[in-house]
C-alpha cells in the first residue's frame, strides 16, 4: 500500500491518505517518548506522504495534540487532515491530584467524560479552539 494514496473519508467530501498516523504514542502511552523523538515520528510520517492524523484529547491528557500541533504548525492547512474524538473535555489540574494511568509524564489536565449532545458540542468547541489551524472533520 502506498502511504500517500488518497481515499474518500466515509460519506464526506474529504480525501485522506490511505494510511493515518495515530498519535497515542505521542501522549506517552505506557512509556515516555522524548520530545525530539515525538517530533521526528511526525516528520517521518510527513516525509512518507502521510497527511491524515488521528488524535484525541485523551492521549496523554492533551500532550499528543500539543505535540502534533507543534509539528504541523508551519504546514499548509489544506495539505493535511486531523481527526479527533468527542466526549472528552480537558481542564488544567494539579499533577499531584491526577491519575495519569496509562500515560507517563502526561500534560497536567483532568478529563471530564460527557457523551450527551451538550457534552459532545463542548468537546468539539474545545478541540476546535485547540486545533483551529487544522481542517476539522465533522
Amino acid at each position: 500500500m502506498n502511504p500517500d494514496e488518497k481515499r474518500k473519508f466515509g460519506r464526506t467530501n474529504l480525501d485522506v491518505t490511505a494510511i493515518a498516523f495515530g498519535t497515542a504514542p505521542l501522549g506517552n502511552f505506557m512509556r515516555e517518548v522524548d520530545e525530539n523523538v515525538a517530533g521526528d515520528m511526525i516528520r517521518h510520517a510527513w516525509d512518507a506522504g502521510i497527511r491524515f492524523y488521528d488524535t484525541s484529547p485523551m492521549y496523554g491528557h492533551g500532550l499528543a495534540e500539543l505535540r502534533l500541533g507543534q509539528a504541523l504548525r508551519w504546514k499548509k492547512r489544506d495539505n493535511f487532515v486531523v481527526s479527533s474524538k468527542v466526549g472528552r473535555v480537558l481542564r488544567a489540574g494539579k499533577r499531584s491530584e491526577i491519575d495519569f494511568t496509562p500515560w507517563n509524564n502526561a500534560a497536567p489536565n483532568t478529563m471530564t467524560f460527557d457523551y450527551s449532545y451538550d457534552g459532545t458540542m463542548r468537546s468539539f468547541d474545545a478541540d476546535f479552539s485547540h486545533l483551529r489551524q487544522f481542517r476539522v472533520i465533522l
